[in-house]
């Protein structure tokens, strides 16, 4: 069998990382996505590859932005435009880091 590709490797880490976040089984995951806990554990373990629209309807079910399922450069394009944001709209900073402190709450308790 071959290595998995990096992206879907880091795909499928950003899945399993979303997952835990929310508390779910692979089962509950699979059921929520409409396919089986096997599909799920090859994206999580990058021997498949998920689709654009199921990466989006992943990202929705578990609450999370698209990007983070995105590796690299692209990840880090939302970030950009947060940064952008904040400064035109320096007052925005409060919110940011509130969402930021509940990010990483629901984080470590997946943890």
């Amino acid at each position: 069998m071959s290595e998995p590709s990096p992206i879907d490797a880091q795909v499928g880490t950003a899945l399993r990382t979303a997952r835990l976040s929310r508390g779910l089984r692979q089962d509950d995951l699979a059921v929520q996505l409409g396919v089986d806990r096997s599909t799920i554990a090859r994206y999580e373990n990058g021997t498949r590859s998920m689709s654009v629209s199921t990466i989006i309807q992943a990202a929705s079910l578990l609450g999370r932005p698209v990007t983070i399922f995105l590796p690299g450069v692209y990840a880090s394009d939302g970030l950009q435009v947060v940064l952008s944001v904040l400064e035109r709209r320096p007052d925005l900073l409060p919110r940011v880091l509130d969402l930021l402190r509940v990010s990483l709450q629901d984080d470590a308790a997946g943890e």
